[in-house]
Formats: C-alpha cells, sequence, structure tokens
C-alpha cells in the first residue's frame, strides 16, 4: 500500500471514529472510536511517510476512553437509584 492509499485510509477510519467519539451510542461506539483511533495511531507510526491524523487519532482514543468509561456507570446509577 502506498503512502497516498495509507493517508486515504487512516483518514476515512478517523472521520468515523470522530463521529462516534462524539455520539458514544450506548458506550459501544465509544468503544469502537477508542480501537479505530488506537488502529490509525499505529498506522501513522509504522509508515515510511509522514501520514496526517495524529492529533485527531489521539481524541479519538481519549474521547472513546472516555466514553467508555462513564456510559455504563450512566446506564447503572439510575438503574440502582430506581430500585431503592
Amino acid at each position: 500500500m502506498n503512502d497516498l492509499e495509507l493517508q486515504v485510509k487512516v483518514s476515512k477510519m478517523l472521520g468515523f471514529a470522530f463521529v462516534l467519539s462524539i455520539t458514544g451510542l450506548g458506550g459501544v461506539g465509544s468503544l469502537v472510536a477508542f480501537t479505530l483511533g488506537w488502529k490509525a495511531l499505529r498506522a501513522i507510526g509504522k509508515a515510511q511517510e509522514k501520514i496526517n491524523g495524529r492529533l485527531l487519532a489521539w481524541w479519538c482514543i481519549l474521547m472513546g476512553a472516555i466514553g467508555t468509561l462513564t456510559i455504563p456507570a450512566e446506564v447503572i446509577l439510575p438503574i440502582l437509584s430506581a430500585l431503592k
């Protein structure tokens, strides 16, 4: 895969991950955003030439991790308070 094809692949991956990192989709979207951000960051690091997207990959990793950790708490706490 040449550098242009890799850049296009990373850009598409990060675009999808960015949308998922913002919407969250009940924790699953955040987990997918985290995973795609991590894969994109690894692809950027392994590239022969400079591939753009490192900052967006870190955004997806960070927001995906936060969403993955907070969404289950937002779902479980109301259920527990309703049981009281």
